[in-house]
């Protein structure tokens, strides 16, 4: 059964293969491509280091995670049953180098590409006030849905606004929340 694994997958319509899935992240945004929109500031914990004693790699999801909620609270939307807002789609992350404790990492947030129903952000981050040390970099594709019942819906005009309207200068680093 296991020497047949390999051919088995490779029939297989729901797994994809590597120059697939390379393809697939040429199309992820770029942050040239994008706006910033939020920069971040927050401690690394010590309990999110792994066995390897750098910090465990879903750590960086959290992290990517938080910004993009932070964002999108700071645009108050509401995602009460009968309203519409983002959900993720997809997200890729690409390890640059560990993070190691202790380290203050900054988290950088981009957005762009709008689509009819999605939109585009990327991430960076770095160890904070050192940008030349990338940590890891990572993009995601935004679906704007009903939240009462899932179904994609198109993006509304005010967050287009929000995607494509040049911003002025870096935004100054929020103190991260539950740090």
């Amino acid at each position: 059964m296991f020497a047949r694994m390999p051919a088995l997958l490779t029939n297989d319509k729901r797994f994809r293969s590597g120059s697939e899935i390379a393809r697939l992240a040429d199309g992820m945004m770029k942050k040239e491509e994008g706006r910033l929109v939020r920069v971040d500031r927050v401690p690394m914990r010590w309990g999110e280091m792994d066995a390897l004693g750098h910090m465990n790699n879903v750590s960086y999801f959290r992290y990517f995670e938080q910004a993009r909620i932070s964002w999108f609270d700071s645009l108050k939307i509401d995602y009460s049953p009968d309203s519409e807002g983002p959900i993720l789609g997809t997200i890729s992350c690409k390890f640059i180098r560990p993070a190691i404790y202790p380290a203050d990492l900054e988290v950088t947030t981009y957005v762009g590409k709008p689509g009819r129903a999605s939109f585009m952000m990327f991430h960076e981050m770095y160890l904070a006030g050192d940008p030349a040390t990338l940590y890891a970099e990572a993009g995601a594709i935004m679906v704007w849905i009903g939240v009462g019942d899932g179904k994609s819906r198109p993006l509304p005009e005010w967050i287009r606004k929000q995607l494509t309207t040049p911003i002025s200068p870096r935004p100054s680093p929020a103190r991260g929340e539950g740090a």
